[in-house]
């Protein structure tokens, strides 16, 4: 029987991994085009070399893959598609893609819809308040093939009720890339494989850790924000206090102080109540300093505070919450001073 070239295009296509099979590729290389000369490679090493089908077929996948492996990593690494800076968590190496697709992936499935991978849920709230904050989905991506295995990388991406919050972007794991060997019968499925449940049990405890850590953060953010408030309140009722401390002091030096026994104490009541309110609100302030949490929850409970107290940076400096050198800001807008 001989094999004619749209045979040997669906040859190709089914051996050899990557998004390009279904998305068409990189921006103006038709998958056609590919296909097409990895097919006449396959032929050309069948009548004329005279080669056996399966090393026909290995020496011409490659041919379909060159463009797609060459051009696409580079993509990948090169910023496109929307990539950020590296960061770490944990001992992983992540990145925040903008747009996955563009960037030279191809979505597999969500951790939970991996065959073995046993998670059952469709990801972790970032927040207490769980039926109103945004929740991460962990996630598994494919990278073009490369030496006769597929590649995937795995990390999460994040949803706000039903619905991504960002349709394709995602944080990946770029550090641990997970191979996955492509058996001569292989026909595509990798959600069956072994090592896709691996990486999708990897994604959903990334993305569990994340959410984890965005809840303390959430909490630390609230404490901070409580602190401002209660900071806030005291400094009300100091405002409130230094008149009502100035008018009792002259009336009590006035002639009439004996006279007005009933205002002398009332503005007495009126003062040791503010004075107690101040007292209670500055002990619930310094409370939630010291509840401010661990190192990497520090800083986002000075944002709280910054955001609510209405001293802002230069209070959390005087209270000692904050020092100089922690502005974020450009150095001459310091509200404390340029920094040395």
């Amino acid at each position: 029987m001989t094999t004619t070239l749209e045979t040997a295009r669906r040859l190709i296509a089914n051996r050899v991994p990557g998004p390009f099979r279904e998305a068409g590729g990189l921006p103006g290389d038709r998958e056609t085009m590919r296909l097409d000369a990895a097919a006449r490679a396959y032929l050309w090493n069948r009548n004329v070399r005279h080669m056996g089908a399966r090393a026909a077929l290995e020496a011409a996948a490659p041919v379909a893959l060159r463009h797609h492996t060459d051009r696409r990593v580079k993509l990948w690494y090169g910023n496109r598609g929307g990539a950020g800076a590296p960061f770490q968590r944990g001992g992983d190496s992540l990145r925040w893609i903008e747009n996955t697709e563009a960037a030279g992936l191809r979505f597999v499935a969500w951790a939970d819809e991996v065959k073995g991978a046993g998670v059952e849920h469709t990801g972790w709230h970032c927040t207490e308040e769980n039926w109103t904050g945004e929740t991460l989905r962990g996630g598994v991506w494919q990278l073009p093939g490369k030496g006769g295995a597929a590649r995937l990388l795995y990390g999460y991406a994040e949803f706000e009720g039903r619905g991504e919050m960002n349709p394709g972007s995602a944080a990946l794991v770029v550090s641990d890339v997970v191979s996955v060997p492509v058996a001569d019968d292989w026909r595509g499925d990798l959600l069956g494989a072994d090592e896709t449940a691996d990486a999708a049990r990897w994604a959903d405890g990334l993305a569990e850790s994340t959410a984890e850590t965005r809840r303390d953060e959430s909490a630390a953010y609230e404490r901070g924000k409580a602190a401002g408030e209660a900071d806030n309140a005291a400094a009300e009722a100091r405002r409130e206090l230094l008149p009502l401390l100035a008018e009792l002091r002259a009336l009590r030096r006035s002639r009439v102080a004996g006279e007005t026994p009933a205002a002398c104490k009332a503005l007495r009541s009126a003062v040791d109540s503010l004075l107690e309110t101040i007292s209670k609100k500055r002990a619930k302030r310094d409370r939630a300093w010291g509840d401010s949490g661990w190192q990497g929850t520090l800083d986002s409970w000075r944002a709280g505070f910054m955001d609510e107290s209405e001293g802002g940076f230069v209070r959390a400096v005087r209270l000692g919450y904050a020092s100089r050198d922690d502005w974020r800001g450009a150095p001459e807008a310091n509200p404390c001073g340029v920094m040395a």
